[in-house]
């Protein structure tokens, strides 16, 4: 079972109520578990529990800092490919000044397209996901178009570096592809790691099952020693390893956080400005 397509097909807030009810229910069940256990027991022997809550808890605080890692990780990992996609784009807009007139002034007018349609794409499925949420559908479909649209334009960038190439072979035209093969190049990185580089199934599972075991034995504890459940104090560990649970499955899924767009649209302008200047 692919536990992380299992997961997109549901919202967060539909997460979160299950994580929360989860919770509260492995602390309750645990609970009861030790209170039998305690009634069970001969008078005055007591269940030392307090080492194995400690070793649970901490395991879970282990794995939930091994896997926000590995999602924090992955989201410095796109802002930075952006930007060197991003310097990449601005490199190939410079060189193209070295071909001639013709084809150097369409190349920049296809670059300055396919920033345009970056950020448009970007923008277009973020204002989805602020006025009613994003749905996985519509998520993949809006994806889909950019990077197809965007895959058309490189293709023709191509075409028009293979017949410069083909006509004038100079180390000077050779550096214009080096650039556009640059460009190329991260574009399918950025689409690898935002789209298929997801948290294999065995740690949601690991980690999940982790945290109800844990919660499980510090009900268990509370149970066993005799001590009185507060309502408070329950709702506030649910809470919390719920919000990091929900923070790691939403830096984990794509398009639920978005890398901003700043230096994007700032090359945008600087394109504009360019043009203008022609």
């Amino acid at each position: 079972m692919n536990v992380t397509a299992f997961l997109d097909e549901f919202s967060l807030w539909s997460i979160f109520i299950v994580l929360v009810f989860s919770i509260i229910i492995s602390i309750e069940f645990g609970f009861r578990l030790g209170k039998r256990q305690r009634i069970g027991a001969p008078d005055g022997a007591k269940v030392e529990t307090g080492a194995v809550v400690a070793a649970s808890l901490g395991l879970l605080a282990f794995m939930l800092a091994f896997t926000f890692g590995a999602v924090t990780s992955n989201y410095s990992d796109r802002k930075q490919l952006l930007l060197e996609e991003v310097n990449a784009v601005g490199t190939l807009f410079l060189r193209a000044d070295l071909l001639p007139a013709s084809e150097g002034d369409r190349v920049q007018g296809m670059l300055s397209n396919y920033v345009n349609l970056r950020i448009e794409g970007i923008q277009r499925v973020q204002g989805i996901q602020r006025d009613r949420g994003l749905q996985k559908s519509e998520f993949e479909q809006g994806v889909k178009q950019i990077i197809t649209r965007s895959e058309e334009i490189q293709a023709q960038l191509w075409s028009i570096a293979v017949d410069v190439a083909d006509q004038n072979p100079t180390p000077i035209n050779a550096l214009f592809v080096q650039a556009l093969n640059e460009v190329i190049d991260l574009h399918e990185k950025r689409i690898t790691l935002a789209i298929f580089h997801r948290m294999p199934s065995i740690f949601w599972i690991t980690l999940f099952g982790l945290t109800i075991l844990a919660m499980m034995v510090s009900g268990y504890n509370s149970g066993v020693s005799g001590g009185r459940r507060s309502f408070t104090t329950t709702l506030g560990i649910t809470l919390a390893f719920t919000a990091v649970l929900l923070l790691i499955i939403a830096l984990e899924r794509p398009g639920q956080v978005f890398v901003s767009q700043d230096v994007l649209i700032k090359l945008q302008q600087t394109f504009n400005k360019a043009m203008q200047s022609q």
